[in-house]
């Protein structure tokens, strides 16, 4: 099983961003969404809502395991928030 990043902005689009995530799902890979700032956050848990509500009406329930971790960018270390995406059983 591989895993998917995806990298969620405040510009990214979420119907886009659900779709991947569901897309991934279905391809048995693990979703993993990075972040970083509060309106990259509003825009990554409206897309796990939308992802979410699609692979319900599937038959499938999932869920998000959120986290922190520390990169390094142009020598400066920043926080950014992950999401784990996981299936509910």
């Amino acid at each position: 099983m591989k895993k998917m990043v995806l990298k969620v902005k405040s510009s990214s689009n979420v119907k886009k961003v659900a779709g991947c995530i569901v897309n991934c799902y279905e391809e048995d890979s693990k979703v993993e969404l990075h972040c970083m700032g509060a309106s990259a956050v509003n825009q990554m848990v409206k897309s796990v809502a939308i992802a979410r509500s699609i692979l319900a009406s599937k038959g499938t329930d999932i869920s998000l395991v959120p986290g922190f971790d520390d990169i390094e960018e142009d020598g400066v270390t920043k926080t950014i928030i992950i999401a784990k995406i996981v299936e509910m059983r």
